[in-house]
């Protein structure tokens, strides 16, 4: 059996390095009493394997975003995300990416994704 990661073994503060996926759909009635369904954003801290749940209403990149800074506001910025090569997780690298490297006026917001340095790594789309 080969050695575990480094971002797995490595004393850090909860959710410092963390694994990204979805789970669902899910189906529920919605207010109008009409079949919905929504996704869960399964977020694990790689340390303590803690996790944290957020609920998701469709699979868009902004609606991730907005889940991704609702988990920033709770927990704090991760280092380190790990992920599969989902459309919409990419999509939101990508967003990301444009936001901290942009000289727009949003200077504030992308110095603070630049000043602390996300890593996103991506691993196969169908492993186990």
């Amino acid at each position: 059996m080969p050695n575990l990661p480094s971002q797995r073994v490595v004393r850090s503060r909860s959710f410092q390095k963390i694994g990204l996926d979805y789970l669902g759909p899910l189906y529920h009635k919605n207010i109008n009493h009409e079949k919905a369904n929504i996704l869960i954003c399964l977020i694990t801290c790689m340390t303590t394997r803690a996790v944290h749940l957020e609920l998701v209403f469709n699979n868009a990149t902004q609606e991730f975003i907005i889940t991704f800074r609702r988990f920033i506001a709770r927990r704090g910025t991760p280092d380190f995300i790990l992920s599969d090569k989902s459309t919409t997780f990419c999509s939101a690298n990508n967003t990301l990416q444009n936001v901290i490297y942009a000289r727009s006026s949003v200077e504030k917001l992308a110095n603070y994704f630049s000043d602390h340095k996300i890593t996103w790594k991506f691993i196969t789309p169908i492993s186990p």
